[in-house]
C-alpha cells in the first residue's frame, strides 16, 4: 500500500483525518506534555583589539573569542497516533515561549532578556520520543511499552504574551502558536522504535486505543516524553553579541588614540625640557637640575611621576546588613609595569582578584556576623601597597559556611553543598532549608559561598565543586564553623569534572 510521506498527499490526509476524527469506531490514542527545555548555543567573533575577558588585548594578533550562551524555551507538545484505512497515522504539534537568555559572559548578559530580543528567537525543529504503557488499575505498571518518534516540525512564532496555561484551556489560541504539519503514515512494523513485528506493533496500538476509552472502567494508559532534538534560530542573539563587541573595539581604538596623543605630549614636555637644560635655560650645568628658571618640573621629576603608582579604593559602608559587598577602586599607572595583581584578604581568607589594564578592580567578598577586616593588597616588581578597611556586618549569625574561589578568569566554578534529608543548595536552587547560597559567580575568581542555617544544621554536609564551563583554574574551599576556619582544600578543576571536596558532620 502506498503512503503518505509528507508529500503534497499529506493535506489531503489531514482533511480525511480530522473529518473522520469524531467516529468512535476510528482507533486513536492522544496525549500531551508541557516542559522546558533548554538550549545552548556558541557565537564566534574574530578580534586583534579585545582579551577574552573582553578587556583590551595586551599583546597584537588577530584571535577567536567563543562566546557561549543558552536559551531556556517552555512549551506545549501534542501528539495523536491513528488509524486511517487499516494503516497507521501520525501526527504531532508544539507551541513554544523564549523565557531566559543566559551567558557566562557578565557584560553581555545585559540588554539580552528584553521582551523584543526574546521574541524574535525561532524554534525551526523540534523532535519528541513518547513511550506508551498499559497500567491496569490497582497493579503496577506492565513491564512492556512501546516509544514511537515524533517531528513536531515548527512554529510560525513564539506565544509571547500568553500564559502557558492559557494556551492549554484554548484549543483555538493554541492552535494560532502551533506548528502545522502534515501526517506521516509508517508501516505497521515501522511505527515504534522498539517493535519491529508488524502484527505485534497493531495489536499493541490497539490496545492502547481500548485502554483510553475504558480508562475509568478498566485500564489507564500514561506515557514518558523525551526530547529528541530542538534547534533554533538566535541570530538576533548573534547580532546583538557582535554589535556589542564592535561598540568595544571602538572605544578601545579611541583609548589606544589618546594614549598615543599623551605619550607624545609627553616626548614633547621632556624634549623640551631638555633642550632648555642644555642651552643653559635653568642657569646651571646640571642636566638633571630640580630647579628650572620658569618653575615646571625638572626632567628628573618628569621620568618619575610616569612611574608614580597609587593604590585607591573606592568608599564601601562601614555597617551594613547584608553579608555580600561589593569592593572597587583603580591603580593610577599601573600599565607602567608588569606582573602586578591585586588580592583580597577577608578575615584571613586570601581571594584573588581581576586587574583590568586601565587598573580598574572589583569583586565582591563574603563578610561574617559582627566586624570584618578587609586588606587590598597590590602586588608589582615596582611596588608593594596594602589598604585596611573595616566593615561590620549585621547579618544573623550562622552554623557553617562553605566558601569557594579560584584563579582564573572567564570561568565558571559552582558551589554545591547537600545537606540532611536531601537539601541540596547551588546555583539551581539557592535557598533551601538547611541553606543559603549567598553569591553566585559565573564570570571567574569567585568568591561563591553557601551558609548553613543557625537553628537547622545537624546532620552531614557533603560539598561538591563543578567546573561547569570556561577555563580551568586552581580552586580554594574555605571550610568555616562557628566563624572558625576548621579546613582549606585546593585542586585544579577543568573538563566540566566535579570534585567532592568535603564532608562536614554537624552535631
Amino acid at each position: 500500500m502506498m503512503h503518505y510521506r509528507h508529500s503534497i498527499f499529506g493535506l489531503f490526509l489531514l482533511f480525511i483525518l480530522l473529518s473522520s476524527a469524531s467516529a468512535s469506531e476510528s482507533p486513536q490514542v492522544t496525549g500531551y506534555n508541557r516542559d522546558t527545555v533548554t538550549v545552548d548555543k556558541t557565537f564566534s567573533y574574530r578580534t586583534s583589539l579585545l582579551d577574552e575577558n573582553l578587556n583590551p588585548a595586551s599583546s597584537p594578533g588577530s584571535k577567536v573569542l567563543k562566546f557561549s550562551y543558552s536559551v531556556d524555551l517552555e512549551y506545549i507538545f501534542k501528539w495523536k497516533l491513528s488509524i486511517l484505512m487499516g494503516e497507521p497515522v501520525v501526527i504531532g504539534w508544539v507551541a513554544y515561549k523564549p523565557t531566559h537568555i543566559k551567558t557566562w559572559t557578565p557584560e553581555l548578559q545585559l540588554g539580552l532578556n528584553n521582551t523584543g530580543r526574546l521574541s524574535k528567537v525561532r524554534m525551526t525543529e523540534f523532535k519528541m520520543k513518547v513511550r506508551m504503557y498499559l497500567h491496569p488499575p490497582g497493579e503496577r505498571a506492565l513491564d512492556r511499552g512501546a516509544t514511537v518518534q515524533i517531528d513536531a516540525g515548527s512554529p510560525g512564532k513564539s506565544y509571547m504574551g500568553h500564559p502557558t496555561k492559557e494556551l492549554l484551556k484554548a484549543r483555538e489560541l493554541f492552535s494560532k502558536f502551533a506548528s502545522f504539519n502534515s501526517p506521516g503514515s509508517p508501516d505497521w512494523d515501522k511505527l515504534f522504535t522498539n517493535i519491529s513485528d508488524k502484527q505485534q506493533a497493531r495489536k499493541y496500538f490497539l490496545d492502547l486505543d481500548a485502554a483510553a476509552k475504558q480508562r475509568d472502567r478498566y485500564y489507564a494508559a500514561y506515557y514518558d516524553h523525551d526530547v529528541v532534538k530542538v534547534n533554533i534560530d538566535t541570530s538576533i542573539i548573534d547580532n546583538y553579541i557582535r554589535d556589542y563587541l564592535k561598540e568595544l573595539e571602538e572605544k578601545v581604538r579611541k583609548q589606544q588614540k589618546q594614549k598615543e596623543t599623551k605619550a607624545q605630549q609627553q616626548a614633547d614636555e621632556l624634549d623640551a625640557a631638555l633642550a632648555e637644560t642644555e642651552f643653559g635655560a635653568s642657569g646651571t650645568d646640571d642636566l638633571f637640575s630640580d630647579e628650572i628658571s620658569t618653575g615646571e618640573k625638572s626632567f628628573e621629576d618628569l621620568l618619575e611621576d610616569t612611574e608614580e603608582i597609587t593604590l585607591i579604593i573606592d568608599e564601601v559602608p562601614r555597617t551594613t546588613s547584608s553579608n555580600v559587598i561589593s569592593i572597587s577602586g583603580r591603580v593610577e599607572n599601573v600599565s607602567s609595569i608588569d606582573s602586578s595583581e591585586i588580592v583580597f584578604n577577608v578575615n584571613g581568607l586570601e581571594q584573588p582578584v581581576y586587574l583590568a589594564n586601565d587598573g580598574s578592580f572589583r569583586n565582591k567578598v563574603v563578610l561574617f556576623n559582627g566586624e570584618n577586616q578587609i586588606d587590598i593588597n597590590y602586588t608589582s616588581a615596582a611596588k608593594n601597597e596594602k589598604k585596611t578597611i573595616h566593615v561590620t556586618s549585621n547579618t544573623p549569625p550562622v552554623k557553617a559556611r562553605f566558601t569557594l574561589t579560584w584563579d582564573s578568569g572567564n570561568s565558571d566554578m559552582d558551589l554545591h553543598a547537600y545537606g540532611p534529608n536531601g537539601d541540596h543548595c547551588s546555583f539551581g536552587s539557592k535557598s533551601t532549608k538547611n541553606m543559603q547560597l549567598d553569591v553566585d559567580n559565573t564570570s571567574g575568581y569567585g568568591p561563591e559561598n553557601i551558609s548553613v542555617r543557625l537553628n537547622q544544621h545537624p546532620g552531614t554536609y557533603k560539598v561538591y565543586i563543578n567546573h561547569y564551563g570556561g577555563h580551568s583554574g586552581n580552586v580554594t574551599l574555605y571550610i568555616y564553623l562557628d566563624n572558625r576556619l576548621i579546613a582549606t582544600e585546593k585542586r585544579n578543576l577543568s573538563g566540566r569534572r566535579k570534585w567532592h571536596a568535603y564532608t562536614l558532620e554537624i552535631e
